[in-house]
C-alpha cells in the first residue's frame, strides 16, 4: 500500500513539474558581441602517456568557444623553462610567440564561425586545440 502512495506522488509530481517548473524562453543569443577573456598555460604530459617519437606539451584548456564578432583576449602563459611554445592559428593570422617562462596577452575579433585548430609550431601535433565560434 506504502509502495503504491508512493509511486502516485511520484508520479503526480512529474506530471505537475513542467507547470511548476517551465522552461526558460529566453533562447536567443547574446545580440551583440562581447569581450571574452581567457587564460592559457602550456603543459607537460606523462611521458609514459605519450607514444615514443611524439613531444610531451600540451595547452590547458584545449578548447576555446565564443561568438561570432566576440572580442578575444588570450593570457598565454608559457609555463615551461627550457623551450618556446606558440599559439598559432593560421585563419586568423596568429603565430604568436611564447619564451621560456613568459607570457603575451593578445586579442584579436572572432569574424569568422566555424571550428579552428590551434597549435604550437614547435611542438605539433600533440600541442593543439580548438577555437569554437558559434554563428552569429
Amino acid at each position: 500500500m506504502i509502495i503504491a502512495v508512493v509511486a502516485i506522488i511520484v508520479a503526480v509530481a512529474a506530471l505537475a513539474a513542467p507547470y511548476a517548473f517551465p522552461p526558460s524562453t529566453n533562447t536567443s543569443k547574446t545580440s551583440s558581441p562581447q569581450t571574452r577573456e581567457f587564460y592559457l598555460l602550456s603543459t607537460e604530459w606523462n611521458m609514459d602517456a605519450i607514444p615514443a617519437g611524439l613531444n610531451h606539451y600540451g595547452f590547458t584548456p584545449t578548447q576555446i568557444t565564443v561568438n561570432q564578432g566576440d572580442t578575444v583576449t588570450i593570457h598565454f602563459y608559457n609555463t615551461h623553462g627550457d623551450t618556446h611554445h606558440t599559439f598559432t592559428i593560421p585563419a586568423y593570422n596568429l603565430n604568436v610567440d611564447v619564451a621560456p617562462n613568459q607570457n603575451k596577452t593578445f586579442t584579436f575579433t572572432a569574424t569568422q564561425a566555424g571550428i579552428f585548430v590551434f597549435y604550437c609550431t614547435f611542438h605539433a601535433p600533440t600541442m593543439r586545440g580548438e577555437l569554437i565560434v558559434t554563428p552569429a
